[in-house]
């Protein structure tokens, strides 16, 4: 069969049954009954510790509380404004899958999606990071034979070992463009980690309880205990102190234990016309507008689009001069908003 075209706009409703397909795999084995009774049995199970661990005078104020921040949370998803769905056209072949929007570029070969998921309505392939979802719908093939031979190729692909180069194509550019040679590593998940507006809420929130749990001690000392309280507090810091920086560390080595098979040598290059990240399975060019936003840390340069999406991580270590790091700064501060607020 020739490569195929199509062309089409994923609804919000594709996109959200697109999530939820990825979700009842993920947790169900690809059950939707199986996915449903697991994440109920999960809330349940911490509603009911959160409940027990509370003082009896208290409880009715918290799940007052909760249940408040829940109103909240659904009023906001229902009235935030959703973004016009954007005309997509991707072209198929034998070997790769290209993706063109109005702010990017993508031309992957099979070897960088791991999973291919179907429902009645799409097609979703799932990358090897777990982290990027490409929605078909079927509505977009022409007709039945266009989705068999679709089905059939990406169970031949997907079945194959990945193969991947030891060198990186770089594509030619102007002479003013950064050029980024680099291999991501635990220690950028770390810093992305603790950059993040999540990561820090938690801490704050254990910081919190370790507050109250000192300030409990000091209102309500043990009678004729062997210890005084200050003593006993002091021989707890380092439980504090590990309980303070559980949340960064389990959410790190979280991410970087799904991504770190399929780590591989990449290239960035960045210009004026926006970004081409190559990499063996492919590459990808955004333009400035796919992107809104970027914060600098220590370590990093973070480039987001919007809460909650896939963030680019450019490590400073890849950077070869102070000049340089200068030269990228520049580059963002003209096409990007600097912000702190990396809620991911």
């Amino acid at each position: 069969m020739s490569p195929l075209r199509l062309q089409f706009a994923v609804s919000h409703e594709e996109a959200s049954e697109a999530q939820s397909l990825v979700l009842r795999h993920q947790v169900g084995g690809g059950s939707k009954l199986a996915a449903l009774l697991l994440l109920t049995a999960t809330l349940i199970a911490l509603l009911a510790a959160f409940y027990f661990q509370l003082p009896r005078g208290q409880r009715s104020l918290w799940f007052g509380i909760l249940v408040v921040i829940w109103i909240g949370a659904l009023v906001w998803t229902r009235a935030k404004k959703k973004p016009t769905p954007q005309t997509n056209t991707v072209e198929i072949t034998p070997q790769s899958l290209r993706l063109i929007t109005s702010g990017a570029d993508l031309d992957q070969s099979w070897s960088a999606f791991s999973q291919l998921l179907e429902s009645q309505t799409l097609f979703v392939l799932v990358d090897r990071t777990k982290t990027v979802l490409i929605t078909l719908p079927k509505r977009a093939f022409p007709d039945q034979s266009s989705q068999n031979w679709f089905r059939s190729l990406l169970d031949t692909a997907l079945a194959q070992s990945p193969k991947r180069s030891s060198q990186i194509p770089v594509r030619a550019t102007d002479p003013d463009a950064l050029t980024l040679h680099f291999r991501y590593t635990y220690r950028e998940y770390l810093g992305y980690t603790l950059a993040t507006w999540f990561t820090r809420l938690v801490m704050l929130g254990v910081l919190g309880v370790i507050g109250y749990v000192i300030v409990q001690a000091y209102l309500r000392p043990v009678p004729n205990a062997v210890y005084s309280t200050g003593a006993v507090l002091l021989m707890m810091s380092p439980f504090f102190l590990l309980i303070f920086c559980m949340p960064p560390l389990i959410f790190s080595i979280k991410d970087w234990l799904a991504v770190r098979k399929q780590v591989t040598e990449q290239t960035v290059i960045l210009s004026n016309d926006g970004l081409t990240m190559t990499e063996p399975t492919g590459d990808t060019h955004l333009h400035w507008s796919n992107l809104r936003f970027y914060k600098e840390t220590r370590r990093l340069f973070i480039l987001w689009s919007a809460p909650r999406a896939p963030a680019l991580m450019l490590p400073k270590r890849a950077i070869s001069s102070e000049s340089d790091v200068q030269k990228l700064r520049a580059l963002l501060d003209k096409h990007l908003q600097k912000s702190s607020w990396l809620l991911a």
